[in-house]
């Protein structure tokens, strides 16, 4: 037999033990007590010794009802999630299982996880034949410190004071574990950035001021907030010499009051904010500033994120709900189990005979799990490089106040922290943070980053290059130092292959940011299509590819920020090309955009639509009658391709087609310079190039 996997660290008294059990049994129905919980099958679960059996619970679905009517907790658990259409019929039976679990991943390791199931059927039926399924669902596990259960159920109440004397402790004591992991990069001094906020003036003030580093050493945190539509505290050329005597800590937006005040709780001397820290009226400034934004995160001690606050007038320190919010992609998504003031259930725990505690139940999707994906920081698209570069956060959620650091994460008071209730989630920022260190993972990684970088906000658009350059260069030592407006020189043709997302609305850039090969060009956002599929391991088979690169370059806008902004761009690409019209078909409730082929010296409409015609209705007809043999033209010219360009407006238009991969291509413009311009990717399924000559293209 599994012995238990936690060994109890104190003993208890037979009055404690008395007492527990009286509490215990207080919570439930004398059924529930009888034939779940006081039972040694119950024991085994409770101490992990016999996690493959599970007792199955049943009872009639009017007894349950009675016993949730008299306070019963396990029975108002079960009745939350069943069909009220259910309880008009007689003799109706409800079969429930609860075991523990170990799946999603959990911060503290312990006996803090529990799969319930239920499912109803008729009492003259099996259960096999039930009519319905109650719910599958998991649930979270806490115990208070004091309670007999509390050493085998590690995760405690959420704590919602994060500005309390208990969180400022546990600020502390994160950095102290932190300096001992192996993992982690030890806190010593570093050199400063050039300006930071002094939260220790010589005077003794109260109000801190800026201060120009000169080279000096020492430790400092970050900040990573939204900026929002606010009142905002800028540093600028006129008022720099001001701020260097002091800056009224009441001018300060509330949210960088609150980041001063847990600075000052670390304790750390000095503050990097970057609207206080970088002249917000110097281009150039800007443009130094943002090129060493590697460095300035990265060797900060820890970064305050401000993750619940959508604005920096609001400030983050306030007390968080118990309840955790619908923090789920899709709002509209119904939980039973969630209601406003949903603390959950408490049931006992059976230690061993006599010796009882509770623990309290709560629904993981919508009373623990956190995702961070709905936070208003993940919106904001400099925040995404601020935390990928920092080596310790202190995160404040809107559930809770957390530690992330390499090692892992944690909640305020040993809460129970999931990061996602499925898993381990690719694009999550512990995903994207993962260091990779060959060619072939650093590739995928980067296409993670960009499909996730590209969906967020940015105050100006044309930060977008200069908004994750200091990332970029985390890749040199594997994707090498040419890169081009946001994709690699290595293995360009594969970085090609973006595409706008569906559902998503995506367009060109009004003002020049990036060339058109660039997925920086676009506003909105893109994702990696057809042969690479991001999420799962893309093979980046070269001999899949069959046009290469002949040149590629850009110009920066600054020379002292190489990886930031471009004022132009170009790709010459060698390979075969093939002509057509992008043409718009509406059949019944379909629609699509693909191309109609011109033939041979033909660049006329007509002849491609038509062309496209016949092969449509041969096609039609070959599906009726498989031993029909499809037209000559059907294998030499090809049929229907796929292609992601969504204006119809702009069809009829004569393209260029180029194909990148075995079955992937651009489609492009011709422009009056001789020049092309990338509209879109297009899809093939045959090899309509074969005979077409081998040419070089420039694409801008």
């Amino acid at each position: 037999m599994q012995q238990s996997c936690i060994v109890p660290s104190r003993s208890l008294t037979n009055k404690s033990r008395s007492t527990g059990a009286q509490k215990a049994k207080s919570l439930v129905c004398d059924r529930c007590w009888d034939n779940l919980f006081n039972t040694l099958e119950y024991q085994k679960l409770c101490l992990r010794q016999n996690t493959d059996v599970s007792p199955v619970y049943t009872s009639l679905l009017r007894d349950i009802q009675e016993s949730a009517t008299v306070g019963c907790q396990y029975c108002s658990m079960i009745l939350k999630v069943t069909n009220p259409e259910y309880l008009e019929i007689p003799d109706m039976v409800c079969r429930v299982e609860f075991y523990p679990s170990t799946v999603p991943p959990h911060h503290p390791t312990g006996n803090n996880v529990w799969r319930f199931s239920s499912s109803i059927y008729n009492e003259t039926s099996h259960p096999g034949d039930g009519l319905g399924r109650g719910i599958h669902t998991i649930f979270s596990a806490y115990a208070t410190e004091n309670d007999n259960a509390s050493v085998y159920i590690t995760a405690r109440p959420k704590q919602s004071d994060v500005s309390s004397e208990l969180a400022r402790n546990q600020i502390q004591t994160w950095i102290e574990e932190c300096n001992y992991h192996l993992c982690c990069p030890t806190q010593v001094n570093v050199r400063l950035p050039t300006r930071v906020i002094d939260l220790e003036p010589m005077n003794m003030s109260k109000d801190p001021r800026i201060v120009q580093s000169d080279g000096q050493e020492g430790q400092y945190a970050t900040l990573s907030y939204c900026w929002g539509a606010g009142r905002q505290t800028l540093l600028t050329k006129s008022n720099i010499d001001v701020y260097r005597d002091n800056i009224p800590l009441k001018n300060l937006p509330q949210g960088i009051q609150d980041a001063i005040t847990v600075a000052r709780d670390i304790p750390v001397r000095y503050l990097w904010v970057d609207s206080l820290c970088i002249l917000q009226d110097s281009e150039e400034d800007k443009a130094t500033e943002i090129a060493n934004m590697e460095n300035i995160y990265r060797r900060s001690l820890v970064t305050i994120v401000a993750a619940s606050s959508d604005d920096v007038s609001k400030g983050f320190l306030q007390p968080r709900t118990i309840a955790l919010p619908f923090l789920v992609e899709h709002p509209d998504l119904v939980c039973p189990f969630w209601s406003p003031d949903y603390l959950g259930w408490t049931i006992p725990f059976r230690a061993a005979e006599d010796h009882f505690g509770t623990m309290s139940l709560q629904c993981i999707q919508c009373g623990t799990s956190y995702n961070e994906r709905m936070e208003p920081i993940h919106q904001r698209g400099w925040a995404l490089q601020e935390q990928l570069l920092s080596n310790r956060l202190l995160i404040y959620a809107t559930h809770a106040l957390q530690w992330r650091c390499k090692a892992g994460g944690k909640n305020l008071g040993n809460s129970i922290h999931i990061e996602n209730d499925f898993g381990e989630d690719p694009t999550g920022l512990r995903s994207l943070s993962t260091p990779t260190f060959n060619a072939h993972d650093s590739l995928l990684r980067w296409m993670k980053i960009i499909t996730v970088y590209s969906k967020r906000k940015l105050s100006l658009r044309s930060d977008l290059l200069p908004g994750i350059a200091g990332i970029a260069k985390e890749f040199i030592p594997t994707l090498g130092a040419n890169y081009h407006a946001g994709l690699w020189e290595s293995q360009l043709l594969w970085q090609l292959m973006w595409s706008t997302r569906d559902g998503y609305e995506a367009f060109p850039s009004k003002e020049y940011r990036a060339p058109s090969w660039s997925w920086a060009s676009m506003d909105g956002q893109i994702t990696y299509s057809y042969e690479i599929n991001c999420w799962e391991v893309a093979d980046f088979n070269e001999d899949d590819l069959v046009c290469e690169v002949v040149n590629v370059k850009t110009t920066p806008k600054h020379s002292s920020n190489t990886w930031g902004e471009i004022i132009s761009g170009s790709l010459t690409l060698r390979g075969k090309t093939r002509q057509g019209w992008l043409i718009y078909i509406e059949r019944g409730e379909d629609s699509y955009i693909t191309v109609a082929w011109t033939k041979d010296n033909d660049m006329s409409l007509g002849t491609a639509q038509a062309e496209y015609d016949e092969w449509k209705n041969q096609e039609e007809l070959r599906q009726q009658d498989d031993d029909r043999e499809p037209p000559r033209w059907f294998q030499t010219l090809g049929p229907w391709i796929f292609t992601s360009y969504e204006k119809s407006e702009d069809c009829p238009m004569i393209v260029t087609c180029i194909p990148i991969s075995s079955d992937t291509g651009l489609i492009l413009k011709h422009l009056p310079e001789g020049k092309y311009q990338r509209l879109c990717l297009f899809g093939h399924n045959n090899t309509p190039f074969a005979d077409q000559p081998i040419i070089d293209i420039t694409i801008v």
